[in-house]
């Protein structure tokens, strides 16, 4: 007999907070978003259910899916986070993701694809995005909810499948991701992402979600076969006379399933679903944000991982991550169902939170001393401090935001094999540019213009793969220079950067904010056609350019590898957006033999 997992030992999502936030910087993150001109996302619901804020995200670039990356090379992931990680104010795990699958597409619309009276084209019409496959948004759609989670108080309205969560108790449907695989980790259930990192101090954590990850262990689940769900597809849960949850989390449950549709029987048996069959994630320390802040680390830089890609050929990919927060007022680990609001063993939520201020479970009188004074869990408690009844103090607590889940996903992107007459023993880094068009306040919670990574130390056998997008649909009125609306980038070298070591602040130059003259070119060992199609971010004929600044050119650059072959410091920058009022795009890369 199988039976799935259904305690809570396996969730990282008990959180306190009014309002958070993850922004993906690099890969460019969408937050939903598809290529709308206006500073808000049009469509919250279009790909995944995201939790943050409307003004996230950035635009799919003119080509969609042009961005791609060499297996094996090394790609700077650039994210921040609202509220903090590393520090005592609450518990946080950053999990990164990634997924390849044929069907992967950024969309042409910010519509979401529907799920009924469209066969196949649910997911492979061209118009809509598409991640998670719709047979994978009905199954988790019709199985039952794991009842052994902590829900806190939340209201389901007495639904008991996957759709409905803590976090998700209406059943909204966002794209086709399965609610309580967004909301738990690492999931019990299978899933189409395949883990590349988790971010946490708690050691426990990495020992269960390595353990348990996908990657290395099958699920067992209940569904129909493939057969059966191409029968099914876009049907099921147009049936109203089906009764739900039809897919149970045991085997002698789903074997006594018969589902009946338009005079045809079908019946889900208890099957194995591989594991992804790829290593365990890398499970490594949490880097400190400070509390609200849209999350800068120690040194004022955002939070990095840096990624080997895999050695895989695919043309249809994105990268999710997700940061998942905890109060510090119960043990978030082992929290379950019978912890939950007047459904669980106790009325008054985990017992850690009223025992920790002095009262205790044992007491007689704990009923009336807590709703008298409200240490306990419940929304806008007003507390009697001091025990003197006419004083109170209210406290901001939201109990829909214990335990949140925010996400960003990417636009799509390629995998290809690396080129065979590059040196095996080369490292290949991934140079790109994240931020938007705008000032500070109009970008925000992205960035203005920078290169990722804007530091990078190589040898003289590397190689750099320099590749960007933007848009060409930004807010009219947006700051920036060049065109109004368009993203635009390009690389040419600096003299000289100030305040360079051993020589504080006697040799500020104009090569802080010009390049060199006609003979003093020497970045990486470039020839000038390089040098040329880095300036001018393409190839144009003889007597043709794309302006002066750079408008006629595309918002998609791809120069291909450039070999690091000289040794030194080398300074660059983008002519177009390094504008001294306002922003300040350029990056170092020191090479050494």
């Amino acid at each position: 007999m199988h039976r799935l997992l259904v305690c809570s030992g396996l969730l990282l999502a008990i959180a306190v907070c009014t309002l958070a936030d993850i922004n993906l910087h690099s890969p460019r993150g969408s937050n939903n978003r598809n290529d709308e001109s206006s500073r808000n996302r049009q469509n919250a619901n279009r790909l995944c259910d995201t939790e943050n804020n409307a003004r996230g995200g950035h635009n799919v670039g003119p080509f969609p899916g042009a961005m791609y990356y060499y297996g094996g090379s090394q790609l700077r992931i650039r994210w921040a986070n609202q509220h903090s990680c590393g520090d005592e104010n609450n518990n946080c795990q950053v999990i990164i993701q990634y997924m390849c699958d044929d069907d992967l597409r950024d969309g042409t619309t910010t519509q979401r694809a529907p799920i009924t009276g469209c066969s196949e084209e649910c997911d492979t019409n061209e118009k809509f995005g598409h991640h998670e496959s719709l047979n994978y948004y009905e199954d988790c759609a019709i199985r039952e909810r794991n009842k052994g989670l902590f829900i806190a108080d939340r209201n389901l309205n007495n639904k008991h499948t996957a759709r409905f969560t803590r976090q998700n108790n209406n059943g909204n449907r966002h794209g086709f991701e399965c609610p309580e695989e967004r909301d738990y980790y690492p999931y019990f259930g299978h899933s189409p992402w395949k883990d590349i990192a988790i971010m946490t101090n708690d050691e426990k954590v990495c020992e269960i979600a390595q353990e348990h990850s996908q990657n290395v262990r099958s699920r067992w689940v209940c569904t129909f076969s493939e057969d059966e769900w191409d029968q099914l597809r876009g049907k099921i849960l147009a049936e109203e006379d089906v009764d739900l949850p039809i897919l149970y989390l045991d085997q002698e449950s789903c074997e006594q399933v018969n589902v009946v549709i338009n005079g045809t029987s079908y019946r889900p048996t208890w099957q194995e679903i591989p594991s992804h069959g790829i290593a365990a994630p890398e499970c490594v320390p949490e880097q400190y944000s400070r509390d609200n802040h849209q999350g800068n680390t120690i040194g004022g830089q955002f939070l990095e991982y840096n990624w080997t890609v895999p050695d895989i050929d695919a043309e249809h990919c994105a990268m999710r991550i997700r940061y998942n927060i905890s109060t510090n007022d119960f043990a978030y680990w082992t929290t379950d169902h019978t912890d939950n609001v007047n459904t669980g063993e106790n009325q008054y939520g985990p017992a850690e939170i009223y025992e920790s201020y002095g009262f205790d479970g044992d007491n007689g009188n704990l009923n009336r001393e807590l709703r008298r004074r409200q240490y306990y869990y419940r929304n806008d408690p007003r507390v009697d401090v001091f025990d003197i009844r006419v004083f109170r103090l209210a406290l901001a607590i939201n109990t829909a935001q214990f335990g949140r889940t925010f996400q960003d996903r990417s636009h799509s992107f390629a995998i290809r094999p690396r080129p065979e007459d590059i040196d095996p023993e080369a490292t290949i880094y991934n140079v790109n540019v994240q931020g938007k068009r705008g000032n500070i306040v109009q970008v925000y919670p992205s960035t203005e213009y920078d290169f990722v990574p804007d530091y990078l130390h190589t040898t003289t056998n590397d190689y750099i793969h320099f590749q960007w997008t933007g848009s060409d649909n930004n807010p009219s009125n947006n700051a920036g220079q060049g065109r109004a609306r368009t993203d635009r980038s390009n690389i040419v070298q600096l003299g000289r950067r100030p305040y360079a070591e051993g020589d504080l602040g006697s040799n500020l130059t104009l090569g802080t904010n010009y390049p060199p003259g006609p003979c003093d070119h020497d970045l990486f060992g470039a020839t000038r056609e390089q040098l040329t199609r880095l300036a001018l971010a393409g190839d144009f004929e003889i007597g043709e350019t794309p302006g002066e600044t750079l408008d006629d050119g595309d918002a998609y650059y791809d120069h291909g590898l450039l070999r690091t072959h000289t040794e030194g410091k080398h300074y660059y920058f983008s002519t177009r957006n390094n504008a001294f009022t306002n922003r300040d795009q350029k990056a170092s890369v020191i090479t050494e033999l």
